[in-house]
């Protein structure tokens, strides 16, 4: 059976619960004191709503979770240690961004993994977009385009002769846009 104390706690670390807080370095301390505590806690944060840092199994990590066409999504971005604050709020922005959009979040990590700058990110989530739908992308249809070859009296040989394939491959295989 349940007494006033403990149903006082609960409503009070409900309340908790749903508090936000400012992503500060002050925050940051006190995730890096309730992980090295062994403590399982989590923080939401104000300002992109959306982002939260979770401390569980002793590590610190930052997540965003947003809704959009396709559901509830839930994705991690980095541990504590890896991302200035300036850097993982405009990366959850971004995220965010890509839920509400119906593309794919993942896209946008990997992106900031590989220090993608907007443009690429760009590029690399209509990649991932055409590739999921299965869909030729422009690189896929010059690949098939130079590949193409022509047999005579039994030799098979190119349809395009090595300058026009070189050409080719320059000019248009070899953009990002490809």
């Amino acid at each position: 059976m349940f007494t006033l104390a403990s149903v006082q706690n609960g409503k009070q670390r409900t309340a908790k619960l749903r508090r936000r807080f400012a992503l500060t370095q002050a925050l940051l301390a006190e995730v890096r004191r309730a992980r090295d505590a062994g403590e399982d806690c989590q923080f939401a944060i104000d300002n992109p709503r959306g982002l939260f840092v979770r401390v569980r199994a002793g590590e610190a990590a930052f997540y965003v979770q947003s809704r959009g066409p396709n559901g509830l999504k839930k994705r991690r971005l980095s541990l504590i240690g890896e991302i200035k604050i300036s850097g993982v709020k405009s990366l959850a922005e971004a995220v965010i961004k890509a839920i509400k959009k119906a593309r794919d979040p993942d896209v946008v990590i990997a992106a900031w993994k590989e220090k993608l700058n907007e443009t690429e990110t760009e590029v690399a989530q209509d990649h991932a977009e055409a590739t999921a739908m299965g869909f030729w992308t422009f690189g896929t249809t010059i690949d098939q385009f130079m590949t193409r070859t022509v047999t005579k009296d039994g030799i098979t040989k190119n349809k395009l002769s090595p300058p026009s394939l070189k050409e080719i491959k320059d000019r248009l295989r070899d953009r990002p846009e490809a």
